[in-house]
C-alpha cells in the first residue's frame, strides 16, 4: 500500500512539474513574442521614378515582443521558364518595437523586371519576420487592386503564422532566400550591381578626358 502511495505522489509531482514548465514557457512566450499586423500590399508602377516598380506594406507590432528583422519576399515566374521563378528580397526593416509601425518597400528597376515573365499575373508577395526569440513568421497579405479600395471591408485579414524549424516549409523558405541571393536579387546584391554600373558609366564618360596638373607656383604668380 505504501509503495502505491509513493507512486501516486511521484506521478502528481511529475504532473505539477510539467504543468509549471508549460505555464512558464507560455508566460515567457507571451512576454517576449511579437505579433505583427500587415496591411495589404500596395503595388504601383511609375515610369517617371528612378525605381518604377514598387511594392509597399505597412507593419505594426501589436505584441509585447521585439521584431528583430523583416523582409518582403517577392516571387515572379521567370522569363526563361514557367517552371522557374525569380525571387526578390527588400531592404529589411530592423528593430520594430511594440506599438511601433513602419512602412516597408521593395523597389525594382526595369532591368530586374526584364528577368521575369511580365505577362504573368502569378506574382506572390510575402512578409517574413524574426522575433526576439528567434522564431520566424510568415504572412501573405492580399494585394490591393486598383479601383477596389474597399477590399478590407469584404474579407478577413491574414495573420502571420510561425514556421517551425522541424517543418519542411521552413527549409523551403530558406531555399527561396538563398535563391534570391544567388540570383543577385537581394538588396545588397542589387545595390552592388548599381554601384558597379555607375562606375562603368563614369569611366566611359571620362575615358577621353585628360587632366593636366597645374604648377602651383605659376598659378600663384
Amino acid at each position: 500500500m505504501t509503495e502505491w502511495i509513493s507512486v501516486v505522489i511521484n506521478i502528481l509531482l511529475l504532473t505539477i512539474a510539467v504543468g509549471t514548465a508549460v505555464y512558464a514557457s507560455r508566460a515567457l512566450l507571451m512576454e517576449y513574442s511579437s505579433q505583427v499586423i500587415v496591411s495589404r500590399i500596395r503595388t504601383s508602377i511609375n515610369i517617371y521614378e528612378y525605381y518604377p516598380f514598387s511594392w509597399e506594406a505597412e507593419l505594426k507590432n501589436v505584441g509585447k515582443g521585439y521584431v528583430v528583422k523583416a523582409f518582403i519576399l517577392l516571387s515572379i515566374p521567370s522569363r526563361k521558364s514557367k517552371w522557374k521563378k525569380q525571387y526578390f528580397l527588400s531592404k529589411p526593416i530592423v528593430g520594430l518595437k511594440p506599438s511601433e509601425h513602419r512602412i516597408m518597400r521593395l523597389t525594382l528597376k526595369e532591368e530586374h523586371i526584364e528577368k521575369t515573365n511580365q505577362d504573368s499575373r502569378k506574382e506572390k508577395v510575402e512578409i517574413l519576420y524574426q522575433d526576439a526569440m528567434n522564431n520566424i513568421y510568415i504572412v501573405s497579405p492580399g494585394m490591393l487592386v486598383a479601383g477596389k479600395t474597399n477590399q478590407h471591408l469584404q474579407s478577413f485579414d491574414k495573420l502571420p503564422s510561425k514556421m517551425s524549424k522541424f517543418w519542411i516549409r521552413y527549409w523551403i523558405y530558406k531555399r527561396k532566400i538563398s535563391k534570391a541571393i544567388k540570383q543577385e536579387n537581394s538588396f545588397p546584391e542589387r545595390l552592388d550591381f548599381e554601384i558597379k554600373t555607375k562606375q562603368a558609366e563614369y569611366q566611359k564618360l571620362f575615358k577621353d578626358v585628360k587632366f593636366e596638373p597645374k604648377n602651383y607656383k605659376d598659378a600663384k604668380s
